[in-house]
């Protein structure tokens, strides 16, 4: 992993908070060399808008001053409203055709017009073949469809390179859920598994068999739920319980539409989220839902203090790596 890292900031942005990481190369490790949080005022940012620029930029450079950052590049993990991610077939044709054919059958797949969204894909399968071995008439390919609004992208990234606030740099900027399947594909001792990574406002799912994307889910939260998360510091019992039994539906909803789509049975949940609170409910999920459930950590790939609170920043350490 070291090499795709040089002293860079993972920043999450929140509708209620910040986090941040820095991590440098360290032998075969990562090593978090600087980390910290902050809550911000209601209304700061808003469906993954920076609505206050300058009351933003003023907790986010007094938390990395606070806790001693160095670096000024960041790259930042993106998981709100603003992001949808898709799984999607389309018919194959030849490669100098296949992005067009992508970009204009995407639409279908997507709620917002693709005029206000900046759209990346990725292919994760081909079928050129029946069961048997034969060629098939129409040929199609499958692909992971991520798409982000971008006035939401462009509003991050003018705030945080805002000259008047600093000398900042957004290196890039990587959808949460996505960073945190390629780590979880390194080592899952599975064939099929689910990655969810639920935050206060969205639920993103993903599900993996065989090393590929094969299911991919953007799910809302209610909105009286996702302020009351957002307003509250500390969750409370009711609350944390209502969000919960979300997890455990779109679990089951996700998990239902795959197996008569594809007659596997998915065997573990890989769990990140926003509220650490949850990461306590891992073994009611495991017995309620039936299968494996771990939360997603980053223990194996880093160097840190013992006190470093590894699964709250994960997902900043993945955004590190890209």
């Amino acid at each position: 992993m070291k090499e795709k890292v040089k002293n860079v900031i993972g920043l999450q942005i929140f509708s209620n908070e910040i986090r941040a990481v820095q991590v440098t190369s360290a032998s075969d490790k990562l090593k978090v060399s600087a980390y910290g949080s902050a809550r911000l005022p209601e209304g700061t940012v808003m469906g993954g808008i920076i609505a206050k620029p300058e009351v933003f930029m003023s907790y986010l450079r007094e938390l990395l001053t606070k806790f001693k950052f160095t670096s000024r590049k960041i790259i930042l993990s993106i998981s709100n409203q603003g992001l949808i991610v898709r799984y999607a077939n389309f018919p194959k044709v030849s490669e100098d055709k296949q992005r067009n054919v992508i970009m204009l059958q995407a639409q279908n797949y997507i709620p917002i017009p693709l005029t206000e969204l900046e759209l990346a894909y990725c292919i994760s399968d081909e079928h050129i073949r029946d069961e048997a071995g034969n060629p098939v008439k129409e040929p199609t390919i499958s692909a992971l469809l991520v798409a982000a609004k971008r006035d939401m992208l462009y509003n991050m990234v003018d705030t945080i390179q805002d000259t008047k606030y600093g000398s900042y740099v957004v290196e890039d900027i990587v959808p949460t859920v996505t960073t945190i399947a390629s780590v979880v594909q390194r080592s899952a001792p599975f064939n099929t598994y689910m990655v969810m990574n639920a935050n206060n406002d969205v639920i993103n799912i993903l599900i993996i068999s065989g090393g590929k994307i094969t299911l991919a889910r953007s799910v809302q939260i209610d909105s009286t739920l996702s302020d009351e998360l957002n307003r509250s510091e500390r969750i409370e019992p009711d609350k944390l319980s209502e969000l919960i039994e979300i997890i455990k539906n779109e679990f089951w909803s996700s998990v239902n539409y795959y197996r008569i789509s594809n007659g596997e049975e998915v065997e573990a949940l890989y769990l990140s989220s926003q509220v650490t609170e949850l990461f306590s409910a891992r073994p009611e999920l495991a017995a309620d839902l039936g299968v494996e459930v771990e939360i997603f950590t980053m223990a194996p790939y880093i160097v840190a203090a013992s006190e470093f609170p590894v699964e709250k920043y994960a997902a900043c350490i993945c955004a590190a790596l890209g």
